[in-house]
């Protein structure tokens, strides 16, 4: 996948940025009754 060239980087750092967010939000939903983080 990191093969693919260094321009694509940046673009799959930023939707990585963005799943990882949306994991952190579920996870703090989830850390409320399972403190598994």
């Amino acid at each position: 996948m990191f093969a693919l060239g260094n321009r694509l980087v940046p673009v799959d750092n930023s939707l990585i940025f963005i799943n990882f967010m949306s994991l952190l939000r579920a996870k703090r939903t989830d850390s409320l009754t399972n403190r598994f983080f």
